[in-house]
């Protein structure tokens, strides 16, 4: 039900919660692309840094801490599930 209360919108915020929408894509996306990543210098607080200089560049406030992990890479020959 929570869901569905969040997912309400009404006409007069269509367009600011579109254009937080397509930011929310282009900050995602840099912030997971190698122009804000250095394999073997950058850390997970670098990124999150990042994301919040850009997020006060925007003039965006957040009510959550972006939260980043790091995921090793599967074996090739490891058929478990991914956990």
């Amino acid at each position: 039900m929570i869901e569905e209360y969040l997912d309400t919108r009404i006409p007069e915020v269509f367009d600011t919660y579109a254009t937080m929408v397509q930011l929310t894509d282009v900050l995602a996306r840099r912030a997971l692309s190698n122009q804000v990543i250095h394999a073997g210098k950058t850390t997970v607080g670098d990124v999150r840094r990042w994301l919040y200089d850009q997020l006060r560049e925007n003039r965006v406030g957040t009510w959550f801490q972006p939260d980043l992990r790091v995921q090793p890479r599967a074996k090739k020959n490891d058929t478990s599930p991914a956990s």
